[in-house]
Order: structure tokens, then sequence, then C-alpha cells
């Protein structure tokens, strides 16, 4: 160990002597070049007396480095004085040749200039045929040789070139340099784009190309002009040679602004104004911070002088093939060159396009992001300073004149917008575009989509709003923009701030420009949101398909749909419902309609024409020619358009925020009947609904608007999202009829309207089709149906009624009326049938009648509250309570009873749907009277219970007015002219008559004066009134307190609940029946002879046919046939008959009739002297229906004859008596 130590020890002091030795050689040999130098300046400044001062400045030739074979074309370069000439030739080429191959005539004539920096000049010395005694060297030079020995290697130390990549390529040198070769440096670079030799150079090396381009050879030789403007075209040159030459100048030229071609001229102002340098030679700062002086001017291009703005971008378009002559950006992006694009080969613009794809990873440095900013807004205002884009779409942009698409002059316009915009309208129009040019086209638009900060159009008009509302743009990845976009969207609303005009038109150009519409993923944050949603609801729809976002407007309030994915959708869709170009699938299939039938633009790219009605206004046009002009086909759009137009407005209908016109004229309604702390009974995406219920109270021109969507609704039954939301599956179930013979949308909403109180009827759809209903009545114009159909009617007869419920009672009125008075019909017979409908619809909910809730509002909430509103129970609660109904009311419910008579009763037909399928199915068809029909039929042993039930109810309201019959009003009209004139002479056309017409036939009946066909209606009336008491209403009247008093049981019996009409419960007539038993006791009972009276009368009828009281007809059916088969029935015969078998065979009748006729016969006898006859005509009709009537008439002619016997005699009596008076 200890002789391990002493060697360690040993190597330390010998390592120590190397350093201390070699440290001291190096300083001796700096002082001695130092002191080489010193003297070798003394001896050039003496030879510069003699120098004329035009030559004050040497000026090199390209090369590696002058005068030590730089490299020209790939080849060194010598420089030696021939005589007095200087001639450039490449390695391995004979003396006197040009680069060419051929002898170079031009640079035998040049006069030979000494080239050197600072005053420094060549000897020249010995034979002119010769190779010059000593180049320059810009590592010999007094300003720069310490710095270049300090900083640079030693390979590099005999090539200028090198040396100048050295200095400037890394910042941290530069700016180490000192400032006497700083100025140097600056001045030698100068000289070398000045010299005329450089570009009597560029003459040999690009004869071709100077020819090619006049612009350039017919610029001033020795103004530093050739060359940078050669180094402008070099993507138009293709000899290599010429390339390689000029693209080692471009080194020199790019790093200070002052050198490139035209620059200096264009934005000195600019320069100055925005403070982003000086033109002053004896600038402090490192070379390369003239490259900040463009990075000033690029940040500030939108404010630029158009000038300088094109000359700034010639630059960026130069600086497009090697990202090394973009100073700024390279030395930024070194590390981060190094980091991301390590593989990547210089050139051709493949770093730019690696350090861009890396732009937001979270490893790239800031600086170098922002100067990759900067670069981008560059290429926003000419395409060219993207290498890879546009060396991938250069032919496409030429075919398709993309470069003069979008100027308004005879200048190119090479922006982003427009050659992006015109590339994509080629794509729209079927035009192949280049796979690789899809390819950079689609990262062009991810791009602008992530990063708002490459849009200049976006960061000048939005800045104060990304600051206040978006903290300041920090948010990476496309969020600031979609911030943006939810301010726009949201900006509407109540207390949301304001995003300007500017800021607004930016975010339209900037999603016009990403195309999002198209292509989803166009927008990573889109994508990010709604990729898993994308995965489950429209996995069979191609990635990249325009469908995809079709596809999750369909599924917007599907159980998939996220909040963040429909959020990030909504801002997009905001800005897409705006330009109907924005919707990749509604352009493809309209965009010719379009063109042809709405002056828009014929092509997608096209825009401020005159006489264009674009963006917003296409669409609503499209859709009023499909709708208003579905039978002209040079007017109608194409099918496949149609199919769009309706996609997009069942979209719109799903969110207010998506309808312009709702936004634009309905904020104020919306704010106040529909924001969440007014609403609680509205979801999200109801706003629509609650606008719709709030119709009458909403601003003029929101109503307006409010209106057409209604009216749009019933048109076209998709738009309406509460009904489609949950009616799908209804739709399929009930309506299969009429989606198979593909009917129009009316009538499947009528087909759900008929099916509403189905008991398989889910109950979100039967909400929505309510709702449908109610909207619909606030304007005739919302039932298209309707309105087609009887708007000529309307016009006529209606004039001056809006709503639709008042239209419907106006055209109800006319058909009721010209149907009574029978006469023809005014109202066509269209629109008669859909007036029908209307009735029916409004008969099954009150809410569906707004003029009948109001008018019965407090009877409502008192006689019938608690009664469900729905299924016609609250209006059927009224028509059973009469009585209790106030005259407003009351009336009211008259004219709905007369026109549930005349034109339609819902709830009749929902009884007896399967009744009136079996036995009224023709009536139904002829729009008969179905009532009268279903009366014939509902004694029948098959017919429905319930169905009996309810036409006994409505036989009982017929018969407290007969204008409610209109078989029986047809019937009887010349009976009650003639016998009930007074009492219809005083009726009102409003208000019942209270049975009062019905029960004057009905004593006409009982004394056998009534037409044949009055006879058999008023038989029919007494008849079912034996069974029911209350289809008798003078009676029911007469006798309500009677029958509580002696046939309560009876009546309990009788009735389901409190003044409820119903069948009786054995059928028998149970409550009449009672009254019949104790009508003497009712007769001599308080208040009681008016009600025996009209027991009497009913007891009298049955006198007149066996028919009319069912209960004795039953028990004597067996006897009728037996003994009265061969009378026939009517005027009392079969009576009769009855009567005198009763007196001479009682034995041979059955025990139940012999029984019930002997009670029949007290109770006949009785009635007489309890109801007398009140005139000599009922006393003749009372003998001529008498079962005695031969005894009675047999006993009248004896009394008269001995009247007639006993006057004779007496007179002649009397007269005898007279005359012997006289004598």
């Amino acid at each position: 160990m200890a002789a391990c130590g002493r060697r360690v020890l040993l190597l330390i002091v010998i390592l120590s002597f190397c350093v201390i030795y070699g440290k001291e050689t190096v300083e001796k040999k700096n002082n001695d070049e130092i002191e080489l130098q010193r003297v070798k300046r003394k001896s050039v400044e003496a030879l510069n007396e003699n120098v004329p001062e035009k030559s004050q400045f040497v000026k090199p030739i390209d090369g590696a480095h002058v005068g030590a074979g730089a490299p020209v074309g790939g080849a060194p370069v010598n420089v030696g004085p021939v005589g007095k000439q200087m001639v450039m030739q490449p390695q391995g080429v004979g003396q006197g040749q040009s680069f060419l191959g051929k002898e170079s005539n031009t640079a035998k004539r040049r006069q030979h200039i000494p080239l050197g920096g600072a005053g420094e000049k060549f000897k020249i010395e010995g034979n002119p045929s010769r190779m010059h005694k000593k180049a320059f060297k810009l590592a010999e030079t007094a300003e720069c040789s310490a710095d270049i020995i300090s900083h640079c290697s030693r390979k590099s130390m005999k090539n200028n070139f090198a040396i100048l990549d050295c200095l400037q390529g890394d910042p941290k040198v530069a700016e180490e340099i000192s400032d006497p070769c700083q100025h140097f440096i600056w001045e030698y670079k100068k000289n070398l784009t000045m010299d005329d030799r450089f570009e009597y150079a560029a003459d040999e090396v690009c004869v071709k190309e100077l020819k090619d381009i006049p612009e350039c050879a017919n610029l001033q030789k020795g103004q530093g002009q050739i060359i940078p403007c050669l180094v402008e075209n070099v993507e138009n040159i293709t000899d290599k040679n010429c390339r390689t030459y000029l693209n080692k100048m471009a080194r020199i030229v790019f790093s200070d602004f002052r050198m490139v071609y035209g620059f200096v001229q264009e934005c000195n102002e600019d320069i100055v104004n925005y403070k982003c340098g000086r033109l002053s030679f004896d600038h402090k700062e490192a070379v390369h911070s003239q490259g900040k002086t463009l990075h000033c001017l690029a940040k500030k291009i939108s404010q630029l002088k158009p000038v300088c703005k094109k000359q700034l971008l010639r630059v960026a378009e130069l600086q497009a093939d090697d990202y090394h002559l973009d100073r700024p950006l390279y030395y930024a992006c070194r590390l981060d060159r190094e980091r991301f694009c390590e593989s990547t080969v210089a050139g051709q613009g493949r770093v730019y396009e690696c350090l861009f794809k890396h732009k937001f990873d979270p490893e790239m440095s800031d600086e170098c992001r922002d100067k990759l900013t900067v670069r981008q807004r560059l290429i926003a205002d000419d395409v060219k300073a993207e290498k890879s884009f546009f060396g991938a779409c250069r032919l496409d942009i030429r075919a398709n004149g993309c470069f003069s698409a979008g100027s308004s002059n005879n200048d190119d316009d090479a922006s982003r917008a427009s050659v992006l915009l015109c590339l994509e309208s080629a794509h729209k129009r079927d035009i192949v575009i280049a796979p690789e040019c899809l390819a950079e086209m689609m990262d062009l638009r991810k791009s602008l989509m992530s990063d708002f900060k490459i849009n200049p159009e976006i960061v000048a008009s939005c800045q104060s709003e990304i600051v206040k509302l978006c903290d300041g743009g920090l948010e990476r990845g496309g969020a600031t923009i979609h911030c943006l976009m939810d301010h726009a969207r949201k900006q509407n609303k109540k207390m949301s701030p304001q995003l300007s005009s500017p800021c607004m038109r930016a975010l339209e150009s900037l999603v016009k420009e990403a195309d999002v519409g198209s292509d989803f993923r166009m927008d990573r944050n889109l994508k990010k949101s709604c990729q898993d949603v994308v995965n489950v609801v429209c996995k069979d729809i191609q990635p990249g398909d325009a469908e995809v976002i079709n596809c999750l407007m369909d599924h917007l309030d599907s159980e998939h749909m996220t909040d963040i994915c429909e959020e990030k959708l909504m801002q997009i869709q905001y800005f897409i419902v705006r330009d109907f170009r924005l919707d990749a699938t509604l352009y493809r299939h309209c965009h010719q309609d379009a063109f042809k039938l709405c002056h828009a633009p014929k092509t997608w790219i096209e825009q401020d024409s005159t006489n264009v009605d674009v963006g917003p206004m296409v669409l609503p046009c499209l859709f009023r020619h499909m709708k208003d002009h579905d039978t002209d086909a040079n007017l109608q759009v194409s099918r496949a358009c149609k199919h769009e137009i309706l996609r997009v407005m069942r979209h719109r209908a799903r969110r207010v925020e998506l309808d312009t016109d709702i936004e634009s004229k309905c904020v104020t309604d919306l704010g106040r009947y529909c924001s969440d702390d007014q609403s609680e009974k509205y979801e999200k995406g109801e706003e629509l609904a609650c606008l719709q219920d709030n119709y009458d109270d909403l601003e003029d021109d929101c109503q307006e608007v409010v209106g057409n969507i209604t009216e749009n609704q019933d048109t076209y039954l998709e738009l309406d999202n509460l009904v489609m939301k949950s009616c799908m599956p209804m739709i399929k179930k009930f309506c299969r009829e009429e989606i198979e013979e593909d009917a129009d949308a009316e009538d499947v909403m009528d087909c759900l309207i008929e099916n509403k109180h189905d008991q398989s009827m889910d109950e979100k759809c039967a909400a929505g089709v309510e709702h449908h209903q109610i909207i619909s009545l606030q304007d005739f114009r919302f039932n298209h149906k309707f309105k087609e159909a009887c708007k000529e009617n309307v016009m006529m007869y209606c004039k001056g009624k809006k709503s639709k419920y008042e239209v419907v009672s106006c055209l109800s009125e006319h058909v009721r009326n010209d149907t009574v008075m029978e006469r023809k019909h005014r109202i066509s017979k269209i629109c008669r049938k859909q007036l029908r409908f209307e009735v029916l619809q409004r008969g099954e909910k009150i809410d569906l009648d707004p003029q009948l809730k109001m008018a019965c509002r407090e009877e409502l909430e008192t006689v019938c509250s608690g009664v469900e509103h729905g299924n016609a129970k609250a209006i059927e609660c009224l028509k059973e309570h009469p009585k209790k109904l106030g005259p407003t009311c009351s009336k009211l419910i008259f004219v709905r009873e007369k026109d549930d008579v005349y034109i339609g009763d819902f709830k009749l037909r929902q009884s007896c749907a399967s009744m009136i399928k079996t036995y009224c199915k023709t009536v139904l068809q002829t729009n008969g009277d179905v009532m009268h029909c279903l009366q014939k039929y509902k004694d029948e042993t098959e017919f429905d219970r319930k169905c009996r039930t309810f036409v006994i109810k409505r036989q009982v309201i017929q018969n407290q007015d007969y204008r409610l019959n209109p078989s029986l009003k047809k019937s009887c009209k010349l009976d009650i002219n003639k016998f009930c004139s007074d009492i219809v002479q005083t009726e009102k056309n409003d208000v019942e008559l209270e049975g009062k017409v019905i029960n004057c036939l009905r004593k006409q009946f009982s004394v056998n004066r009534l037409s044949r066909d009055c006879n058999a209606e008023i038989r029919d009336v007494i008849k079912d009134a034996a069974l029911n008491y209350l289809e008798d209403p003078v009676l029911a009247k007469a006798c309500e307190a009677v029958i509580e008093s002696f046939c309560s049981d009876e009546h309990s019996k009788a009735m389901r609940s409190q003044n409820r009409v119903v069948v009786t419960e054995d059928g028998k007539g149970i409550v009449l029946e009672c009254l019949k038993k104790n009508i003497k006791s009712i007769k001599s009972s308080h208040n009681g002879l008016a009600c025996a009276k009209e027991v009497a009368r009913t007891i009298q009828e049955a006198h007149i046919d066996v028919g009319v009281d069912p209960l004795l007809h039953t028990a004597c059916q067996q006897d009728l046939s037996k003994h009265c088969g061969h009378i026939n029935p009517g005027n009392g015969r079969q009576m009769n008959c009855l009567l005198i078998e009763l007196e001479d065979r009682p034995d041979g009748m059955s025990a139940d009739c012999r029984n019930l006729l002997s009670k029949r016969k007290d109770l006949w006898e009785f009635s007489v002297r309890v109801a007398p006859p009140e005139g000599f005509g009922e006393i003749y009709e009372q003998i001529s229906i008498s079962p005695a009537k031969n005894y009675i008439l047999s006993i009248m002619i004896v009394v008269l004859g001995m009247i007639f016997l006993v006057g004779i005699t007496c007179g002649r009596v009397t007269k005898r008596a007279k005359g012997d008076k006289r004598k």
C-alpha cells in the first residue's frame, strides 16, 4: 500500500509539471502570433496608401475560403494572380478554363482587385503564371484571429465558410465575439454579396438560370442584388452546381436582414416603427441578432405595410428549405432538434415539419415553441414558406389556380387560408388531389385547430377575449380555440360576455379553413372528447367520414353521449350551422340545388359575389323550396338534398342555439321564460318547447320565428324533438300501416293521437303528442294538414280568426248549422273531414279546448275538482252535472254537445271503437250518424257492455234537447212545427230545452197524432226511457225529490255513483217501476202531483203500444205470439188484444203476463184520473185507443139517442102547449 501511494504521488507531480509547462508554451505562442499580426497590419497599412479607396475592403470569392480552395459546385476554388488579373477556378480544372470547362474570357478581362479585409491586400510577386503567394484567411485577420482561435477548431482555420459557421452557429459563441470582429465579419459578408466577381461567378455557374430569370439577369452588378435574387428563385433552379453555389451564399445572406435583396429599401420604415432593429453600421449587437429583426417583423406581420410584408414572406420562402437559414429559430431549437429530430436529415423543410409535429410535446422548450409559432404565422400568409406542404401540393396548387383563388386583384394570393380552401374546394368537386398533398392538408388543418397562435387573424382579432376569458391562451391543444367558441355559443345568454365582431369572423374563418365538418379528427380536442362515444354509436362509419359528426348529432340525447363530448360538439356545430358549406354532407348533396334555386356560390370557395344568398340564408331558402314547391320539378330540390335538409333541421331542433333565427330574435324571451332560474320543468334541449308554451307572450319577432318552426314541425314530424325522442317505438307499433304506405308526417301524428290512450302507449310519447296538440292550438297554421284543407274556407267564413281553436269553432258552427238546416254545406268536403278530426282531438282533453277550459274554470275547481283532464274525463264530468254549471259554462257545453253529434264525438268513438267496427263501419266511412247506428244494436247479446253504457249516457244527453238527436229532428220536423211551435219559437240557439220538445212529442204519441216516421222515433225514445228514467228529463226533474223519498233503495242500486248516468243493474227500469207502484202515494204527497202526472203519462204511453213497456212486453211475449200474432203493432191494437184476452180467457194467458197486465190495467185507470184529458181532442184520442171504445161508443150513441128522443118528445109537448095557449 505504501509503494502504491508513492507511485500515485509521483504521477500527480509529473502531471502538474506538464500542465504548467504547457500553459506557458501556449501563452508564449499566442503572444508571438499577436505580435506577428501587429507587424503584418502595419505593413498592410503602408501598402494601403497606394490602393484606391474603392478597394478599401477586399471582396472574396465564393468558396470554402478565399484563396485557399473554397468549394463552388462541390469543388475547391483557388484564387491566384494572373498578371494583373484574377481567375477563379475549381480545383482540378485547367488554368484559363471556366466552371463550365471552357476558357473564361470574362475572367481574363476582369481587373484584379486584392481580396482581404479591413484594408489588407495580397502581395503579388514572381512569375504571373505562378499561384498567389498567400491567400486571404479570416483566421489571420487582426480583428478576428483571437476569437477564431478561441472558439473554432484548427480544421476550420483554412476554410472561411467553416469559420463563419463556427462563429454564427452557436448563439453563445456569437455573443462572446469581440465588437471589432463582429463588425469585420459583417463587412466581410456584405462585400461577399456585393463583389461583382461573385456575380460573374454566378454568371458562369448559373448561366442557364439567369437566362430563364431575366428579373435577376437585368440587375446591375456590384449592388449585391443578383445573388439574393437568384436565391429567391432557387425553387425554379434545377442545375445541381448552381443550387449548391446559391445554398452556400444563402447562409451568408440570411444571417443579416440587410443583405437580403430589396429588404432594406422596403422595410426600413416598419423596422423603425415597430422597433425591430437599427440600420446603422455601428450596431453593437451580435451578428445573429440581426435575425431578431426578421423575427420581430414576423410577429407584426399583420400590421406591416404590404411591400415590407411581401419582402418578409419572400425571406420566409427562402428559409423554408433549410431551418439553418432561419437563424433565430435555429438557435432556439438546436437542442429540441437533437431531442426530437435527431435522425431527420436537414433540407426540404423536413426539420421544420418534425419540429412542428412535436410543438406541444411537454419536453419542447418554450423558446423553440415560440419561434415555431412565429414561423407558422408566416406560413399563414405564404404557404411557400412551408417546404413540406408546398412541395407536396405544388402541382395541385398550380393545376387548380390556387395562388389566384383568393385574390381580388392581379397579385397572387399565396396565403394559407386561400390555398387550403382552394384545394379543399377542388377535393369537394371530386378533383383528384395527390395523396401526399391530402396528407399535408390534413396535418395543416389539425394544426390550425390545435394552436390559435399560428393564426394571425385569431391573434389580432381575439387578443382581448383570450386574455379576459381564456386565461391568456396558456392552455394548449386547442383549448383556447374551444374556449372562444364556447363563449361565442353562449354570448346571447343572460350575463354572458360578448365576443367582438372581428373575433367572431376570425373564428368562422378558422372553422371553414380547418373544415372540421368534413372530418371531426381535424379538431384534436373534439376527437379526444368524443372518440369513446364514436367507438360505440358510430362504430360502423368509416373514420374520417363526414357522417361521424352527423352520427354524433343524431345521438345527442342518447345514453352514450357524454357531457364533455356534447359540449365540444355543440361548440363546433354552432359555427357549422351558420354556413351550409361547412356541413360536408349537406353541401355534397345540395350545392347544385343551392346554386340553381338560391343563387349560392357555384364553388365551395367562392365568396363576396353579388346577389349571393350565402351562409345562414341558403338552408332556409332550400327548405322553402322543399316545402312550397313539392309539385314543381323545376323548383324542387333533389331527393338526396331533401333528406339532408331534414337532417340538419332535425339537428337544429335539438338545441335552439343552433337555430340562427331563434338566437338573434328570441334572446330576450329565452332569458325571460326559459333560463335555468325561470323554469325548472324543462330539461336541457327543451328550450323550444318552452318558447312554444309561452307563444302568446313572446315578442313579435320571436313569435314569428317560433310560429314558423312549429308549423314546420307539423309538416315534418322528425323536426319535433319531443315526439321523436320518445315515440319511434310507438310509431313502429301503432302506425305500421302509415309507415309502409310512406304516409305524410301529419298522418303519422294522427295515428299517434288516435292511440294516445292505449294502455301500451309510452307515457313520454303520449306527453310529447299532447304537447304537439296543445301547441298547434295557438295558430291554425301550426297544423299543416288542417291549414291546407281549410285555408280557403277560413279566408271566406272565418276571416280574422287566428288561433286554431277559434277557427275550429267557427267552421264547426257553419257545418252544424248547414246540417241542421238541411242545406248544402258551405264548408268543403275535405275541410269537413279534417275538421271532424280536430273536433275529436278537442274532445279528448279539456286542455285542448282553451275556450271551454276558460268558460268552465270555476266548475272544474268545484264540481269536477280532482277529475283528470285527459281522456275526456273532465269534459264528461261537466256534461254529467248540467244543473251545477254556470250559464257561461252551460252554454258552451251545449255547443260542444252539438259538435259531438253533428261532427264527431271523441269519447263515443273511444268507448265503442270495437262496436263501431263491428256494427257501424259503413256508417262511419260515409260520415253517417254513428250514435244512431249504435242505438239500434245496443240491445244485441254480443254488444259490448261498456259501449252500451256509454250509448245510454249519450241518449240521456240527446233527450235533453231534440237538436242533439239528428235522426229525431229530421223525422219529426213537421210534427214539431205542428204541435210544439210555441216551444220552438221561444228556444235559444245555445240553451238546452230540457226535454220540452220531446215531451211535447211524447204527448202526441199518447194520442196517436204523430206522423209515421216521427212516431217510430218517439217510440224508441219512450222504450229506452222505460229502462232508465233519466232519459226522460221532464220526469227526472219533476220526480227528483220524490225518488229520494219513495225509491231511494232502487235509485242507489241503479246508480254506480252519485249523479252518474248508468244502466239499471237488472235492466228492468226499477226506479220507474217503483214510481208507478207508488203513484197513489206520490199524488197525495207534498209537491208530488207534478211527478204523479209525469208517471201517469208514461203509463198512458205504454197503453198505446205494448212495445214501449219493455217489462210488460217481455212478460207477454208468448201471449202476443199466441193470441195477437195476427195483429200489427201500434195504435194500441196489440194492447187491446191482450186486454180482451184478459177479460174473456184469462186462464189461457201465462201467469206473469196476466198478473202484470192486471196491474197495468189498474194503473191505466188511475192514470186517467191523475192526468185527465186536457181537451176534446185528447178525449177523442183516449176513446179511440181505449180497449172498450166500442162499449163507450155504444153508450155514447144510446145517450145521444135518448137525448134526441127526449128532445123530440119535449119539443112536441112544448109546441102543443104553446098552441093551446094561443087558442
